[in-house]
Parts: C-alpha cells; sequence; structure tokens
C-alpha cells in the first residue's frame, strides 16, 4: 500500500508549518553549540510547565545531566539501548566519524562499539555530498557513518548505513549482513532514521539532503520504506526523518525536514501507514512566539507520551498530542532512547553532546516483544 503526502499537502505542511516557516528552521543544527559544564555534573534547567500532568512525568527538580560533554562528538543523532543481564548499556551514532560508540552507565565507560559504522569503503573513493555549516561543525561527509539505530526482536543490531547506502545487520557472531539496499532496483540514497516493530517489519526514512534535495525525483523517491523479510514497500513519500511507534504499535509518528509539526498514522494489520494528521503543530512556542527549534527525533515512553525536540527545548506531549511540558536544552536535540535497568533515564542527542534526564514514567524495551533475547556483544 502506498500513502501519498500529496493530496493532504496542505494539512501537513501549510496549515500545520505555515508557509512563512516551511524553512526554517530546519531539523539541523544551524549554531555552534554552547559549551556545557563537566562531564557528570547537572545543566541548572528550569521546565515549563504547561500542564498539571507534568507532575506524574518529571519531579519539580528534574535536571539534564551532562554525560559526555565539551562538544566532544561529531554529530550524535540515532541510539538505542540494549538490555544485558542486569543491566545494559546505550548505543548511538556518531556519523561524521563514522563510529557507533558504547555508553555502559553501571561502570562509566564510553567506546567505540563498531567503527566503520555506515561506510566501509575506502574514503579516498567515497564521493558523497559534503557539507561545511551544518550543526556549526568542522566539515564532514554528511552521509557517511550509520545514523539510525534500533534491535530486532532477535536483539540483533540493526543500522541504517548512509554511506553504503543500505540497511545493515549485525549478526550474533559479530559478522554484518545487507538487510536492503533499496527499492525497486535503484539503491537508497541517504537512510537516516529506522524504527522496528515487534513482529519484524522494518520502517526506515530516505531522504534527499543538500543538492539532491532540489532533483525531479526527490519528492517521489524520499519517504519511509517498510522492510518485511526480503520485501521493500516505499509506505509514504515525502522528506521523512524521525520515527517512532506508540506503545501498542498501532500509531506510527514520523518528522519531516524542515517542518514543525509531528504527524501521526494509523498502523494497519499489514503494517502499511495510513490515515495521517498532524500530531502537534511546533510552529511556536507556548507564548505563540517563534523559538529556534524543530522536530528531529522521537522518543515514546510506555503510557505514550512523546518526546522530541521543539521551539525552546526538549517537547513532552501527552498521548493525544497536547503539549504539556518544555525543558530547555543548549543545543537543538537530534535524537533520543530511554535506557537504564529500570528505562527511566532519556538519553539524550543534543548534535556535539550526549546529555540525560530521569524521568517518572519508563520507556519502552524496542521492539515490543524484545524479552529475553540474546544480545551480541
Amino acid at each position: 500500500m502506498h500513502v501519498s503526502l500529496s493530496s493532504i499537502a496542505t494539512l501537513l505542511v501549510l496549515s500545520a508549518v505555515g508557509t512563512a516557516h516551511a524553512v526554517e528552521p530546519t531539523n539541523m543544527q544551524q549554531a555552534s553549540p554552547i559549551p556545557l559544564v563537566a562531564d557528570g555534573q547537572a545543566l541548572a534547567t528550569r521546565i515549563v510547565r504547561l500542564d498539571p500532568s507534568l507532575d506524574h512525568i518529571a519531579a519539580a527538580n528534574t535536571r539534564v545531566t551532562v554525560v559526555k560533554g565539551e562538544n566532544y562528538f561529531g554529530v550524535l543523532e540515532g541510539a538505542t539501548w540494549v538490555p544485558a543481564g542486569s543491566s545494559g548499556y546505550l548505543l548511538f551514532s556518531d556519523f561524521p566519524a563514522n563510529v557507533v560508540y558504547k555508553w555502559a552507565p553501571a561502570t562509566r565507560e564510553l567506546s567505540v562499539f563498531l567503527a566503520k559504522s555506515g561506510y566501509t569503503g575506502n574514503l579516498a573513493e567515497y564521493s558523497g555530498h559534503v557539507i561545511t555549516t551544518q550543526y556549526g561543525a568542522p566539515i564532514y561527509i554528511y552521509d557517511f557513518g550509520a545514523n539510525g539505530i534500533a534491535l530486532d526482536p532477535q536483539g540483533r543490531v540493526v543500522l541504517c548505513a548512509h554511506g553504503d547506502r543500505q540497511i545493515v545487520r549485525l549478526e550474533q557472531d559479530g559478522t554484518r549482513s545487507v538487510v536492503a539496499t533499496g527499492y525497486q532496483g535503484e539503491r537508497f540514497y541517504h537512510p537516516n532514521e529506522m524504527t522496528i516493530k515487534s513482529d519484524g517489519a522494518i520502517y526506515i526514512t530516505d531522504a534527499r539532503t543538500g543538492p539532491a534535495a532540489n532533483t525531479p525525483d526527490a519528492a517521489t523517491k524520499t519517504g519511509v520504506y517498510m522492510i518485511k523479510g526480503d520485501t521493500v514497500s516505499h509506505v509514504i513519500t515525502g522528506q521523512s526523518h524521525g520515527v517512532a511507534l506508540s506503545p501498542d504499535e498501532k500509531a506510527f509518528y514520523l518528522t519531516t525536514y524542515g517542518s514543525q509539526a509531528i504527524v501521526r498514522y494509523d498502523v494497519q494489520p499489514d503494517d502499511t501507514l495510513a490515515n495521517p494528521r498532524v500530531f502537534v503543530d511546533m510552529s511556536s512556542d507556548e507564548s505563540g512566539h517563534k523559538t529556534r527549534g524543530a522536530p528531529n527525533g522521537v522518543a515514546v515512553d510506555r503510557e505514550g507520551n512523546v518526546y522530541s525536540g521543539g521551539p525552546g527545548g526538549m517537547w513532552i506531549m501527552n498521548a493525544s498530542g497536547k503539549h504539556i511540558g518544555t525543558i530547555p536544552l543548549p543545543a537543538l536535540a537530534a535524537g533520543f532512547a530511554f535506557g537504564d535497568p529500570d528505562l527511566k533515564t532519556l538519553y539524550i542527542m543534543d548534535s556535539r553532546n550526549l546529555l540525560q534526564v530521569r524521568l517518572k514514567v519508563p520507556g519502552m524495551l524496542l521492539p515490543g516483544r524484545l524479552s529475553g533475547a540474546a544480545v551480541q556483544k
């Protein structure tokens, strides 16, 4: 089933975002991140409480803590929590460095989990698009390392490999298997983010960025692709970015490049997506003013509350799409993942730094049916 956004462009773009805001701010970091306090220390965060129900999620003294700061990384975005014994660890992608890092909170150890995460070829032969201004970072190759990262129902790590333009799975013995390379004979251009359903269906976003965004086929060949077994389907058309599923896997959340809205879809029995509607409009903050920030990655907790970057910091929305609170951050939040043994720590990728915040409501162990599965490494 193919769900096109062209027929609802006014609903999803013009009415939700506004023509004047269609290109600003984008989902990308446009200014140098602010230097943070030392690792392990907390930011003086004042939570903006917009609804009393936020008290159920975040305590009054909630603070964002710096796990690794000082603009240590290149660009962080994709992340997932891996359960292991009584503890576990966070995996997160630094795609300019072509590396997936591992953070073990029990021992407070940061290490390289996977080198050449998204591009396994010879760098001298790489012809990808080079960006010099995104995130205020030094020059880097945009579609180079891995970005989106998730676990499948068997506990295996699955990656969106930017540079190799394919979806890759790490087997239990450490070898890499190619899950998919494209659709109808054409290679993926920029596999970006992903989420995996408990039945094994993999949803990825593929986008055109840089000069490729202006090519004639950019609009029709971008979007969300679903991978089930050996079959790849194009289920949403348009410049798609972050993705997430609701706890019952009946709702699918999507962000798009340059948009200030999160769109919600219904997940059909065959895992296709239908009935798109705006879940939340972020075209202004709670005061009605324009504030820098837009959604990128998305996380959902066990009760269906949704977390994403937005104007003024990290937005917290209830399952109905009501904006109930904002946690200010020093830079735009690119990705999120719930972790720690109780799944009550929300890890935040704010581009150049890894942050965390303790919440009252736990996240989900993804996919939903991942329980007791053996996880490699």
